[in-house]
């Protein structure tokens, strides 16, 4: 998949995800989280995107990934570590070398 259709599904498709790097890109609040921490201090609604909680902090789930399930895995991994993704040249990239796919970023 190119960067162009990565960059079209963004605009055309929603999701959880999707909408946590639109929410990085537009927002300051909340850049220092890894996604699998935004969740804890941010609620997703479908069509509204994530708002901060008003009460509280919540676990925040990641689908479980083994890794015979390759991309996925890894992809998986970034997501708890890497902070302040606005799209996804800025989650592969690692001390400002960018890498193709999510195995070669870990």
């Amino acid at each position: 998949m190119t960067e162009q259709q990565l960059e079209m599904a963004v605009q055309t498709h929603s999701s959880a995800f999707i909408d946590w790097m639109k929410h990085s890109d537009a927002n300051a609040d909340g850049r220092d989280l890894p996604y699998s921490d935004f969740q804890m201090h941010y609620t997703y609604v479908k069509n509204r995107g994530w708002h901060m909680r008003k009460k509280g902090h919540a676990i925040g789930r990641l689908p479980v990934a083994v890794p015979r399930q390759g991309e996925h895995f890894y992809l998986r991994s970034l997501l708890t570590v890497k902070q302040d993704a606005r799209c996804y040249r800025d989650l592969y990239t690692v001390n400002g070398i960018y890498y193709a796919t999510p195995s070669a970023t870990c």
